[in-house]
Formats: C-alpha cells, sequence, structure tokens
C-alpha cells in the first residue's frame, strides 16, 4: 500500500539517485533556509494537502528546484543556464512519476496531473540561487477497504491477528511470506537459499513442513517473495506437500514477477498435481508460450487452458518477453468422488476451467516447482494454501479475492 510515508520517500529516493541533485529538504517554506545548503543542485519539497475518493488519494505538493551561481563574471549567461538546469530536473521528476518504474519496486503505482505550470525566480541573496517552483498532485490507488481496518479482534495466532475469509476450512495449512524469519530454514552458508518452510498457520496435525528438493529456491527481500528459478533443464526444484488420493484436496497459488518463458524457448512450470516419482500420472500448471495458464498432462492426453493470457505476450523468447509484475492468484480443487479437477482463476461466478475424465491421481503430490528435470521455472511465490477440504465455488471466490489484497 503506498502511503503518504511512502510518496515522500519515493522523492528522496529520486534525489539521492539523480546525478544532478545533491541535496533534498522537506517541511514547511516557512522553514526552508537556503543558508543551509552547502551542495547544489538542491530540491524542497512541502506538503498543500490531500484528496481522498473512493478509488484515488491524492497529495498536493509545492517543489522548489533551485542551483547556485557565479556572479563573478558572466553573470546572465550563468544565471539562464542555472535556470536550465533547473528545468530539467524539475522535466526529469515529472517523467519518472508519471512514466518511470526505477524506484521503490515495480509495484509502484504512482501517476501525476498534467500539464503543470512552473514559475521562475532569480534571488541573490544569500547564496545567489536561481530556479523554478511548481505546484503538482501526485496520485494513487486508495487501497484501503473495510475489510483492512485495524480492528482489534479476539483471533490470535503466533499473537498475530489473522482473518480469514469465513468459508476457508478450520483444518488447513498455511504458507506465507509473513514472519519468514520464524518459518523458513536457510542454509547457513547462503542466508537466502531456502531449505524448509512451515506453515504460518497449520491445523492439519502432523508436521506439514516442506521440504526443497532439487535446485534451491531463493528469498528476495526486495520482492517480498520466494524465487523458483531453474533454466538447466537437467534438475527439479520442487516445494512439495504430500497427500493422500482418496479425498477432496484444495489448494491456492499466489505468484509474481514471470513471463510466459521459464527459459529459452520453454514454458514456465509453476506447479504440479500428481506423482512424477514412479509414473508419470498427474498435472502441470504451466504459463505456456501463448502467455494462458495450462493445466496438462506430460503426455499431452488432457490438456486445458484459461481463455486468455495473463501475461503479456509480446516477444518471441526468455530475453525479450515482458513479465506480468503483478500478482496472480489461482485455485485448483480435486473432488476424488465425482474424479474431477478445477482451476479456478479469478473471482468471477464461471471464472474455471475443469477436466472430468482421462486422468488417474496415484498417491498424489502437490508441489511448487517442477519435479521433472525437464522442466523449467522462473516466478515468485507468496502464498500457498492446502486443505483438505472442498470448498465451494463462492468460498473460493472470497478466498482469491482475499488473497489478491493481502
Amino acid at each position: 500500500m503506498i502511503t503518504y510515508k511512502g510518496i515522500i520517500a519515493y522523492f528522496e529516493s529520486i534525489c539521492d539517485q539523480h546525478q544532478q541533485i545533491q541535496s533534498f529538504t522537506y517541511g514547511e517554506l516557512d522553514l526552508f533556509d537556503k543558508d543551509k545548503f552547502t551542495k547544489y543542485p538542491a530540491l524542497h519539497l512541502t506538503p498543500t494537502g490531500t484528496a481522498i475518493d473512493d478509488q484515488v488519494v491524492t497529495y498536493g505538493f509545492d517543489v522548489v528546484v533551485f542551483d547556485r551561481y557565479s556572479i563573478t563574471s558572466n553573470k546572465m549567461r550563468n544565471e539562464a543556464q542555472c535556470l536550465s538546469d533547473s528545468l530539467l530536473i524539475l522535466q526529469d521528476i515529472c517523467k519518472e512519476i508519471t512514466k518511470g518504474k526505477f524506484f521503490i519496486n515495480e509495484d509502484t503505482n504512482i501517476s501525476m496531473e498534467m500539464p503543470i505550470i512552473a514559475n521562475p525566480f532569480i534571488d541573490t541573496e544569500p547564496d545567489n540561487c536561481s530556479g523554478w517552483a511548481t505546484s503538482f498532485n501526485v496520485i494513487t490507488p486508495n487501497e484501503v477497504t473495510a475489510c483492512n481496518i485495524p480492528y482489534y479482534n479476539p483471533e490470535q495466532v503466533n499473537g498475530l491477528n489473522y482473518i480469514l475469509p469465513v468459508g476457508v476450512p478450520n483444518q488447513l495449512a498455511w504458507y506465507s511470506i509473513d514472519q519468514i524469519h520464524n518459518k523458513a530454514t536457510f542454509n547457513s552458508n547462503y542466508t537466502n537459499e531456502l531449505l524448509q518452510l512451515a506453515p504460518l498457520i497449520d491445523t492439519l496435525g502432523g508436521s506439514d513442513t516442506l521440504q526443497m528438493n532439487g535446485r534451491k529456491v531463493t528469498w528476495n527481500p526486495q520482492k517480498n517473495a520466494f524465487h523458483f528459478f531453474d533454466q538447466s533443464q537437467s534438475e527439479s526444484m520442487y516445494l512439495e506437500h504430500p497427500i493422500i488420493t482418496e479425498t477432496t484436496a484444495t489448494f491456492f497459488v499466489k505468484i509474481k514477477d514471470f513471463s510466459r518463458y521459464g527459459s529459452e524457448d520453454f514454458g514456465n512450470t509453476i506447479c504440479y498435481f500428481g506423482n512424477f516419482s514412479t509414473d508419470n500420472d498427474g498435472f502441470f500448471i504451466e504459463v505456456y508460450e501463448d502467455g494462458k495458464l495450462y493445466l496438462f498432462t506430460p503426455a499431452g492426453s488432457t490438456d486445458i487452458s484459461l481463455p486468455f493470457p495473463i501475461c503479456p505476450t509480446n516477444g518471441s523468447n526468455y530475453d525479450d518477453a515482458h513479465r506480468r509484475l503483478e500478482s496472480f492468484t489461482f485455485c485448483l480443487r480435486y473432488d476424488f468422488n465425482l474424479s474431477k479437477l478445477k482451476l479456478y482463476y479469478g473471482a468471477g461466478a464461471n471464472e474455471f476451467v475443469e477436466v472430468t475424465s482421462g486422468f488417474e491421481l496415484n498417491d498424489a503430490h502437490f508441489g511448487i516447482g517442477h519435479p521433472l528435470n525437464a522442466k523449467v521455472s522462473d516466478f515468485y511465490l507468496q502464498e500457498y494454501i492446502y486443505t483438505n477440504e472442498l470448498m465451494t465455488d463462492q468460498d473460493i471466490s472470497d478466498t482469491l479475492t482475499w488473497l489478491n489484497y493481502r
């Protein structure tokens, strides 16, 4: 969620990284003191107000960009150069907010009302500074909902409050990016290399800690997610949860930052359901080269896909294909009694595809990643929920909505 503090940090990050800007200050203009500046050019930011609407929050700011110039010789030329450089810096700020994606992270969603009107100023005291002053509005989504108002509630889990949707069964294992320092076990030699992942919430009984197999998954704190990255086609890479076939099961998976390629010219395998250690009974869920999410068997006898791509389809291979940076959550439900698999891709009433024949599941396992050497993966995992109960379509819809907003 983008906050007021985050907006200020955004401007400060721009100033820190910009090769020309040497100083950044923030606060009321009355407190602005050019005597304190020893490095130029400089940028000063002053808040003017905030407008809260149902869908957006608009932050108002006064911005001053200025530089110091010499008056010992060619005063007119130096003054013009100073104004020119300051105006270019102001243009850079506007372009970063409206078009750039370099700062904070790829999920940042900030825009600005254009055009803006900037007025020059020339001040010979005390430091012979000139520059431009302007006012503009920064617009962000209003991500506050009634669901995330921080009321106290009696449900306590590990000393924290977690309110799951009403339709989520009591018997579940929930693996999350929350409490990573307590729930994940990392390689002592490589601090971000995952070895085990314990559930944030576990009411199934027994041990539900997931074991890492094959190539290692890494924790990326900047993206706040686990990176499944394997292009070798000679090793497996998966976090697996064993289940018994003679039961129903519902799985939720939330991923981000992925494309339709796991490596050069190969699709991106996300997870699987089946037993691939002894036979090829089961399914893979994969983002294929057309950008659609597929549920398919290794032999290709029962393949089904979503009706539309879930990631950009431009580019022709791994290197130039654009990635979907925002999160995507899907659900797989297995009905043992009806021998039916449903893949849910949205919260709408009919946003699912299903398979009702042509497959067998013997000693099935569910895992994130891929257990076969020939597969490849490149995506970031944020959430994974498993329950051994058959959730209704409406409960699945509510849970998908909840996970998307986490």
